[in-house]
């Protein structure tokens, strides 16, 4: 039941890191397009990407916001603000959900201030991902470097996990 997209303002070029704001919006306004012809819920994310590509201006990244709102997108998104002032900001700029990326060190904001904020959904990007291979590189260093394996000790058993994976 849970279907979406995520569509960004970056292009992937260094040297020109975000679509001019009339590429974006026209991205954006295809997208919704195509996202309500499917025949079924279908959740479009527009991300402006300003903060994460050299181009951290809030008044703009809210300008690109709102024009991605007025397109069709269902669900805003703005990774990398920098504090949760400026989330608020965005918060109260626009209409539709604002999406909130957890997982920049320093900028990982408590649910609690985020949802005082304004924001209505968060994203965990690879935070997940990035904790577990935390975990298995700091066990593989312990027991190749010091030849102690400590780590089992604050482990999840294995029935305790198995039990997450039946669903």
């Amino acid at each position: 039941g849970l279907v979406g997209c995520s569509i960004e303002d970056s292009t992937g070029d260094a040297e020109n890191p975000l679509y001019d704001v009339d590429a974006a919006v026209a991205r954006v306004a295809a997208s919704a397009k195509a996202a309500k012809a499917v025949g079924f819920d279908f959740t479009l994310t527009a991300r402006a990407e300003g903060f994460l590509r050299g181009a951290p201006d809030l008044d703009k990244v809210i300008a690109r916001l709102q024009a991605y709102e007025a397109a069709g997108a269902d669900v805003l998104m703005a990774p990398g603000l920098p504090d949760l002032n400026a989330v608020k900001v965005v918060c109260a700029a626009i209409s539709k959900p604002f999406n909130f990326m957890v997982g920049l060190p320093g900028k990982s904001f408590p649910m609690a201030d985020l949802a005082k904020a304004g924001v209505r959904r968060v994203s965990l990007a690879t935070s997940l991902y990035r904790a577990a291979m935390t975990g298995l590189i700091d066990a593989a260093t312990e027991a190749k470097e010091r030849g102690s394996f400590e780590y089992v000790d604050a482990s999840i058993p294995t029935p305790v996990l198995a039990g997450y994976m039946k669903g």
